[in-house]
């Protein structure tokens, strides 16, 4: 169900940004419909989520749980904005430059897709992680019986969240300044 819900996001957010990035329908009500279709199966993921973590987490630390996943997935974001703003630095035309919106060049137009298809390629190299999701409800529970706890997991937890955020303020700050964007 996860990744048919990830893929079907994909399927109904790429239309139309790829139908505006080259020009085949450029009308501002039909690239905004899009973000309210694409809430459906966004609302399945985080479903998905919650019962996962309703089975895995110890009695009495959902909320923890919770907390730990949602704070995860909320830096995703600014992570992969991080992410592409220097991968897409060094790919001319820049993505950066206003006036290459405004010119709306073929090479750019590419560019922005390209821009697309790498954010769509990572989601679908993510769901490459879906094996160690618990199938189903007794495998969540035997392994929460049989996989050691441990404290080092906790540590490399809390870590790569440190660590991630602040890459991504530090990155997103600087692009921010035109001489380091």
């Amino acid at each position: 169900m996860f990744f048919v819900a990830a893929s079907l996001v994909i399927v109904l957010d790429s239309t139309p940004k790829f139908l505006a990035v080259f020009d085949i329908v450029r009308n501002q009500y039909f690239y905004l419909g899009e973000d309210i279709v694409a809430t459906i199966p966004l609302a399945a993921i985080e479903m998905v989520c919650g019962f996962l973590i309703i089975e895995t987490v110890e009695t009495g630390s959902e909320g923890m749980g919770f907390a730990l996943l949602t704070s995860f997935t909320v830096l995703s974001q600014p992570f992969g904005t991080a992410v592409s703003e220097q991968i897409f630095g060094f790919i001319q035309p820049s993505l950066s430059d206003i006036q290459n919106y405004a010119q709306d060049s073929p090479s750019f137009r590419t560019t922005v897709a390209s821009s697309y298809l790498l954010q769509y390629g990572t989601t679908l190299a993510a769901c490459l992680l879906l094996p160690l999701i618990p199938g189903q409800k007794e495998e969540a529970q035997r392994r929460k019986q049989e996989w050691h706890s441990r404290k080092s997991y906790a540590i490399v937890a809390m870590t790569s969240f440190t660590m991630i955020f602040m890459y991504s303020i530090a990155v997103l700050a600087l692009s921010l300044m035109p001489e380091s964007a």
